[in-house]
């Protein structure tokens, strides 16, 4: 091979290497995603006595956890904003319809059966919606379930807005002065949707809060007093009532969070991969009784959710313009990992 054939060459790989996106560098094999996915759901585990409390005590457990639906798997995009007064500019933008259908499709696709053997590495059957739902009557049940929630927990159906307000004066004379303001705004609606492969359904338990120039900080986890604590209506809705009526020891909703990180620009980044867990309280109660303030017949049994901050690229206009799924496999496989670790001993570690 002649020397500028291989300088050619090499200069090739190592602009494939360098191109990697930022997400499949996160995700380039499962113990470098599990640095990522950490549990997430509420400390406070039922006690022995009378079941009070929120989450799963492992050892109560009559029987190990063998077959856990997944009734929901989907996308979100709440939208970015910008704006500023000195422009007098404010912009409000998220991922576009068909776009987040192409990304929740080709994240299932290359991801769920890598959860699966996760699962099944576990000793647990990851059962889908042709699996669990093979009866007219659970699939009638299914298509008409919503959660049940307490009346502070609303669904939000509105992303990021901008808002910005400028003033204008106008000398009447005669010492008048007129002024003049107004106000320009902008506005995007959530998206959430479903991989069209499967029959799954949108399924609320968590609001994201939108990211806006100006926020910093994690959205709000499942742990968090406020969201994972005090639905106890939500709780009982997956954790006893669905569990039930599907017949499987657990129910699991998995959901992926995406950016579209400039009105611009087609950059797009994943936010975050969360997946959470509900049970039958394995302490029940006689129908009826309320048993006190935290006793529920469902409970959290494990959660956990890989929190990438601002973001993790997966397209960019120059580097990776195709959207680079690479690493979804080991991401679904370290969330798999994290549940099924803390099912079979109880230890958040």
């Amino acid at each position: 091979m002649k020397k500028s054939s291989l300088v050619t060459v090499l200069v090739g790989l190592s602009f494939i290497i360098s191109a990697q996106t930022p997400f499949a560098s996160a995700n380039k094999d499962v113990e470098t995603s599990l640095k990522k996915m950490t549990y997430d759901f509420p400390k406070e585990l039922i006690n022995g006595k009378n079941g009070g409390g929120y989450s799963l005590r492992t050892s109560l457990l009559e029987k190990p956890v063998e077959k856990v639906a997944l009734v929901t798997f989907f996308l979100e995009d709440v939208g970015m904003s910008s704006e500023s007064e000195m422009l007098n500019i404010a912009n409000a933008w998220r991922t576009s319809d068909a776009l987040a259908q192409e990304f929740v499709n080709n994240f299932y696709d290359k991801g769920i059966e890598a959860m699966k053997e996760a699962f099944k590495a576990g000793g647990i059957d990851l059962l889908l919606p042709d699996e669990y739902l093979d009866t007219p009557e659970k699939k009638e049940y299914y298509e008409n379930y919503e959660v049940e929630h307490m009346p502070l927990k609303k669904e939000k159906t509105k992303g990021a807005s901008a808002t910005v307000t400028s003033k204008s004066k106008t000398d009447l004379g005669g010492g008048w002065v007129q002024t003049t303001t107004r106000t320009k705004s902008a506005s995007v609606t959530r998206i959430k949707v479903v991989p069209e492969s499967e029959d799954y359904k949108v399924l609320f338990f968590l609001n994201e809060s939108p990211y806006t120039k100006g926020y910093k900080g994690d959205p709000k986890p499942m742990s968090f007093p406020a969201i994972g604590l005090y639905d106890k209506k939500q709780a009982n809705s997956l954790g006893f009532e669905l569990c039930n009526k599907l017949k499987v020891d657990a129910v699991l909703g998995v959901y992926i969070v995406v950016n579209k990180m400039s009105k611009k620009k087609e950059e797009y980044a994943v936010r975050s991969i969360s997946g959470y867990m509900w049970g039958p309280n394995p302490i029940q109660r006689e129908e009826g009784k309320k048993g006190g303030l935290i006793y529920t017949r469902g409970i959290f049994y494990c959660g956990a959710r890989a929190f990438y901050g601002s973001g993790l690229i997966v397209k960019d206009e120059k580097k990776n313009p195709v959207v680079d799924y690479s690493g979804i496999d080991n991401a679904m496989t370290a969330l798999g990992n994290r549940m099924t670790h803390y099912l079979s001993t109880g230890k958040r570690k």
